[in-house]
């Protein structure tokens, strides 16, 4: 349907909170030429409340089923529950394929699966249209099932009227009444349906599909819906018939779509490990020529040398985002936040690019001020954004330009951290801002910076800082620069002691908190076996707690040679001296721990839990025992 087709625009209320999603909705109709007047909303409870005082307003609800708070799916449950006269399109990622299919069940009309290529843009307004054209058909059969003691001839009409097949089948199986479309969907005239058997089992069911055949063509997929009526005094069936072929066809090249996509994953995961290999060898002969370990080198061949490091180290930046692409888009790119001072990443990130930097005479520099609170984040992702976020900058700056990082709380949110990332270099123009952070997307530039990559890097800092809860975005104009920004959550004890701090668990006893210290047993730094080691411990302790009266705190800081860990449990003195038992024994039996040669101490703090009401609210005494958990967590051990 194109925008002369229709008298005024497809109102639609977007209910979505990321913001690059939101332009690529609104530049998919653009793209195809229709009108819609979006109104876009970032939170479902928000959304609620527009709906519930004026839905009239809007043709059509776009629920993505990913939301802060209340959920997609819970929005269309909460809409369907209450009735809400609006039809409901939700919004999945890749993989989220069986939810889209749970919501149809109940009673959602249709749904998109979010994309990045031109399918996505040519389906998204067809799709959309059509769910509000269904919507409307739908409502015309319930007029029609309320009105049909009323008048026999208004209900012909609307029976021969309705797009959609529509048959009333008596008790004996035989049809009774048909309307043309039903006679375009079985390809035969009147006489040879009507006063003869329906010949398909009638089930009470939500929907169920049917096949068509008829002489001449390929058999029509068929939804049929029922429902109980009394006509002309008898009770009959009324039978609707939705011709579903071409939605059909559309989900199997969808699911064929979807396995190339599969054995494409396969295949780059496959190579990518392949190519590490030779690849890190390669690195490291090299680096033994430059290092001067297997005899002294001429100049000339030391240049050469430096080329082929520089690069393999391009080579396997390029591998090392195409493994994390692989791993985002099967649910495995894992981020593991603990306690964080966003001044260690940053540094290592100004350090890792100092080389590149210097190489163009680009300034790098970072203000980050002294009391800026921590962030909860996962360090090595988080220097991985930052990085990415220097390289890129660096790449479209000119020479002698500069490259700044800043990191503070977020104006618009005192529990989020931002960090940016300003460079001086040709900026972003609006076409492409809005597309940056998309997968394989590259910025077309005709300056010297040699475009080297993949057109990956943003859209993993996306991915990364979205698994942090945070949300990514650019500002820019042409010519004057670009600066990166991204959030990331503040560190709080408070907020994760704060749901076992309920004013049952507050009467109910005293809290203790456990303390297990794991450190080398000969004063060994960290490495890869020992942090490995670290993720069971903190397994164990997860698995060892009662979740609503007990939580596993938040990682801290860890030290060179070990690492602490905190249980806040509602447990007596002897319930903590089970606990500690039961998390001594668990431990006892990690292999991990003894093979990486680590040692494991268990001890407990039992805390003053004032008494309720005569020491004050339940909100009071939460906020000091949190305070109380906070200052022995704090203090090192």
């Amino acid at each position: 349907m194109s925008e002369n087709e229709t008298s005024s625009p497809l109102r639609i209320l977007l209910v979505e909170d990321d913001e690059q999603d939101r332009a690529a909705f609104a530049r998919a109709f653009k793209k195809a030429d229709v009108a819609a007047q979006i109104t876009p909303c970032d939170r479902a409870e928000d959304a609620l409340g527009q709906f519930r005082s004026d839905a009239a307003s809007f043709d059509l609800a776009v629920i993505d089923h990913k939301l802060p708070g209340m959920s997609g799916m819970e929005l269309c449950k909460t809409l369907l529950a209450e009735e809400v006269p609006i039809p409901l399109v939700i919004l999945t990622g890749k993989g989220s394929e069986a939810l889209a299919v749970e919501a149809m069940k109940l009673g959602v009309d249709d749904y998109v699966v979010k994309a990045s290529g031109q399918d996505y843009f040519n389906l998204l307004p067809v799709v959309l249209l059509k769910a509000v054209r269904n919507y409307q058909d739908r409502l015309d059969l319930k007029r029609a099932e309320k009105t049909l003691k009323a008048d026999e001839s208004c209900f012909r009409n609307m029976i021969y009227s309705n797009a959609d097949g529509i048959l009333i089948v008596d008790s004996q199986g035989i049809v009774r009444l048909i309307n043309p479309a039903t006679q375009s969907l079985f390809g035969v005239g009147a006489e040879h349906l009507l006063d003869r058997p329906f010949g398909f089992p009638i089930v009470e069911t939500e929907a169920v599909e049917i096949d068509i055949a008829s002489a001449g063509r390929d058999p029509i997929v068929a939804e049929m819906r029922t429902a109980k009526m009394t006509w002309k005094g008898e009770p009959v069936q009324i039978v609707s018939l939705r011709d579903v072929t071409e939605r059909k066809i559309a989900e199997e090249l969808d699911r064929h779509r979807q396995r190339e996509l599969d054995m494409k994953d396969q295949f780059i995961s496959h190579v990518s490990h392949e190519l590490r290999s030779p690849l890190s060898a390669i690195y490291q002969f090299v680096t033994i020529l430059l290092d001067g370990l297997a005899g002294d080198i001429p100049d000339e061949q030391r240049e050469h040398l430096e080329t082929i490091l520089r690069n393999s180290s391009q080579l396997k930046a390029m591998i090392d985002d195409l493994l994390d692409i692989s791993r985002a888009q099967t649910g495995k790119l894992t981020v593991t936040p603990r306690y964080l001072t966003v001044a260690e990443p940053i540094s290592g990130s100004l350090e890792s690019c100092g080389a590149a930097a210097s190489a163009r005479d680009i300034e790098l520099s970072a203000e980050v001020p002294d009391d800026l609170p921590a962030a909860y984040a996962d360090e090595q992702r988080v220097q991985q954004i930052v990085t990415n976020l220097i390289n890129n900058a660096i790449k479209f700056t000119p020479e002698s330009g500069s490259v700044t990082v800043r990191a503070g709380i977020d104006e618009n949110d005192p529990d989020s951290l931002c960090v940016s990332v300003s460079d001086t270099g040709c900026g972003v123009s609006d076409e492409d801002r809005e597309r940056i952070f998309e997968q394989m997307y590259q910025v077309q530039d005709n300056g010297d910076a040699g475009r080297k990559g993949l057109g990956l890097g943003l859209y993993i800092c996306k991915e990364l800082v979205s698994r942090h809860g945070g949300r990514i975005w650019v500002e820019s104009e042409p010519n004057h620069g670009s600066t990166f920004f991204f959030t990331l959550p503040v560190f709080s004890l408070a907020k994760s002691v704060g749901p076992i701090l309920t004013e049952d668990n507050l009467l109910g006893g005293s809290m203790a908190l456990i303390t297990v210290d794991v450190a080398s047993r000969d004063d060994r730094s960290l490495g890869k076996l020992e942090e490995a080691a670290m993720e069971e411990v903190w397994d164990i302790l997860d698995r060892c707690i009662i979740r609503a009266m007990d939580v596993v705190l938040p990682r801290m800081p860890r030290r060179k040679t070990g690492e602490t860990f905190y249980v806040a449990a509602w447990v007596g003195e002897a319930g903590t001296e089970s606990l500690v038992g039961r998390i001594r024994q668990q431990l006892a039996g990690c292999d991990a721990l003894t093979t990486a040669r680590l040692a494991a101490t268990v001890s407990a703090t039992l805390l003053d839990v004032p008494s309720l009401p005569n020491d004050g609210s339940p909100e009071e005494i939460a906020k000091d025992i949190a305070s109380e958990i906070e200052e022995l967590v704090m203090t090192p051990v």
